[in-house]
């Protein structure tokens, strides 16, 4: 067991490292270049999401700390035509909501009737934006009772100036 045995067990050694590397330059340009296209959009996928963050805005005060421009929370309410249902649906929905929002009858049925636009579905309606909050609430329960189906209700904000216009333009 001399100095040739040491040098084959360093050449053995060396050898098996240099394969390994080839291996993974070899498993790292298929997976980098060649399967590129494949494994891209896999990876933006599960790696980014988008995310709207609608945020509130500031309530205003004047120098002695009177508030000027406030918010009061209300709800718009939306509507999903393809969801809705045929003509005699619409027509429910329509009266139902002219009834509870006050609002003309047709307007509503002309919305919801039109399922498509310019060639493309029709995803989204408003039936009233910036619905108090007791009332939005009377209503969604009334929509869950009835079961209508494709009715939305979005948190959203109200502006309230407690001097009505003065200074709101501030």
């Amino acid at each position: 067991m001399g100095r040739s045995s040491y040098a084959a067990r360093i050449i053995i050694i060396a050898l098996g490292l240099i394969l390994a590397f080839i291996y993974i330059i070899i498993h790292l340009y298929n997976v980098q270049i060649i399967q590129h296209s494949i494994l891209y959009p896999k990876a933006k996928k599960k790696y980014t999401a988008v995310k709207k963050n609608h945020g509130m805005r500031g309530q205003i005060y004047d120098k002695n700390g009177h508030l000027l421009v406030g918010n009061i929370p209300s709800i718009n309410i939306r509507a999903n035509p393809q969801l809705v249902g045929e003509k005699d649906k619409c027509r429910e929905l329509a009266g139902f909501f002219a009834r509870k929002l006050n609002i003309d009858p047709t307007i509503i049925f002309r919305r919801l009737a039109t399922k498509t636009r310019k060639g493309r579905n029709v995803c989204e309606v408003v039936i009233k934006n910036l619905v108090p909050l007791d009332e939005a609430e009377k209503i969604k329960e009334e929509v869950y009772d009835r079961k209508f189906k494709g009715i939305y209700f979005y948190d959203s904000v109200k502006r309230y100036y407690p001097k009505n216009e003065l200074l709101a333009n501030v």
